[in-house]
């Protein structure tokens, strides 16, 4: 019901035609190895419009602005108290270490100081400090990427029904033909 009917069918009505191609050639071809051939035209009887259903994917990207709220806390620095209470530590200590005689004794007396000094500031000062809290806020661009999908008719061609010698046939088209479509007859012996 496709082409070899048609060229079945054509080749008993062209025998004439395939009988004189193969007077010279054993094997029917001509000297560049393409059979004789020539068109008809048959009457076309219906022609339909033939389509695929594709899926087709289409990411899109949706944003949008929020506001988001902050909160910064700042506290401050205890290194002045700490250099302070050393001071401070290390004259104390340097003040008692003065009733010893030995020189190494007062050396420790002030270093001791000192440490203990800058301890006790650096903790007190860290108790007392709450520093102070920053509340404000600020927009950003939120995005997200979704994937879309959705069915298409995609256009294939033309399925064409058409009569020859009073049976019917069907071809497929990318084009959609008249009234009439031609037919290409092809003289090949079936050996």
């Amino acid at each position: 019901m496709s082409i070899k009917s048609i060229l079945v069918v054509s080749i008993v009505a062209a025998g004439s035609l395939a009988s004189v191609a193969n007077a010279g050639h054993r094997s029917g071809a001509s000297h560049n190895g393409a059979y004789p051939h020539y068109f008809i035209k048959a009457r076309v009887t219906d022609v339909r419009p033939v389509y695929r259903w594709v899926t087709v994917h289409r990411p899109s990207t949706n944003c949008h602005f929020e506001r988001v709220n902050t909160v910064t806390h700042h506290k401050k620095s205890s290194t002045g108290a700490k250099i302070l209470g050393g001071l401070i530590g290390g004259a104390i200590g340097n003040r008692l270490g003065h009733r010893s005689k030995s020189h190494g004794r007062r050396n420790a007396a002030t270093v001791a100081g000192v440490i203990i000094g800058a301890s006790i500031a650096g903790g007190a000062h860290a108790k007392n400090n709450r520093g102070h809290t920053h509340r404000g806020s600020h927009t950003r661009k939120v995005c997200r990427t979704q994937d879309n999908h959705h069915q298409e008719r995609n256009f294939i061609g033309y399925q064409v029904h058409y009569r020859l010698r009073n049976r019917n046939y069907v071809t497929r088209s990318r084009r959609a033909p008249g009234r009439f479509i031609r037919l290409r007859v092809t003289a090949r012996p079936l050996l």
